[in-house]
């Protein structure tokens, strides 16, 4: 998809995105941030900036490998229908969490919704914890959490981060 081509809104593309997975079966989509070409329609429309294709393929990433609902990923977007240069799960985990969660009790499907948690390091998570506490941070950031990230979503021992902005990005 070329982005910013037809000044179309992020939700617009998202959109179209989740019509292509859905009902035409598509398993990946690819996003362009629109550059003008001499000799085109086009030729005077203004660029498109590489930090709204970055932040689609956020979302994209979301939805096809987090598997978040479409419900949870439309708090990324603004009420013109924008993502803004900010990254969307940043967004959403503000949106979802009240305080920090304690990633020893917590579901896989909550700390994948953790910036900083990917689907890889929540499994790996969730094994640990069976056989051990997780006491510290490092813990976290051994099992390949960023840690600098996920710090003000995240409390452990009943101790959490002390950041006064904590929901404010």
């Amino acid at each position: 998809m070329v982005v910013g081509a037809a000044e179309e809104s992020d939700r617009e593309i998202f959109d179209r995105l989740i019509f292509e997975y859905e009902a035409m079966n598509l398993r990946r989509v690819y996003f362009s941030a629109f550059r003008p070409v001499a000799g085109t329609a086009f030729e005077g429309r203004e660029k498109e900036e590489s930090w709204r294709e970055h932040r689609l393929y956020q979302v994209d990433w979301l939805r096809r490998v987090y598997r978040l609902e479409k419900k949870e990923i439309l708090a990324a977007f603004d009420d013109d229908g924008f993502i803004g240069n900010r990254d969307p799960k940043v967004t959403i985990a503000q949106n979802i969490f009240d305080s920090p969660i304690d990633p020893n009790s917590a579901s896989f499907d909550e700390l994948i919704r953790v910036p900083g948690i990917g689907p890889k390091s929540a499994r790996r998570i969730v094994f640990h914890r069976k056989e051990r506490k997780i006491e510290r941070m490092r813990d976290l950031a051994a099992l390949g959490v960023v840690v600098r990230r996920a710090g003000p979503f995240l409390k452990i021992d009943g101790k959490c981060d002390t950041t006064l902005d904590r929901w404010i990005g």
